[in-house]
């Protein structure tokens, strides 16, 4: 991810959780604030409920992947956090990179021209 940083303390999860605009479907929950800074700082958030820590972890990479590929194409300046949902434990990178490009669009983070 070469524009974008981490998001690790619990304070900006919870400041996403409770003022930010979500955006879901079956597989996973954006939460999306702007920043006031020229970069995106992103954040995955895989519950114990979906597994062992392999299983999380998984699901995690799948995610990071996913936001990997499409991050060229997205606007700067807002903190994200991507919450996995039951749907994920079963779902195979193809179906988790459409459904982050599904709700990026829905949220208007795409760039002009992509």
């Amino acid at each position: 991810m070469k524009f974008t940083f981490g998001l690790k303390r619990s304070v900006d999860f919870n400041k996403l959780y409770k003022k930010g605009r979500y955006y879901a479907d079956d597989v996973m929950v954006l939460y999306i604030l702007p920043n006031n800074s020229n970069n995106n700082r992103i954040g995955f958030s895989v519950s114990k409920k979906m597994g062992k820590s392999v299983k999380r972890n998984r699901i995690k990479r799948l995610m990071r992947e996913s936001y990997r590929r499409l991050e060229p194409g997205l606007k700067m300046g807002f903190d994200i956090v991507v919450a996995a949902r039951k749907m994920s434990s079963e779902a195979d990178f193809y179906m988790m990179l459409q459904s982050m490009k599904r709700l990026l669009k829905r949220a208007g983070m795409f760039r002009e021209g992509y």
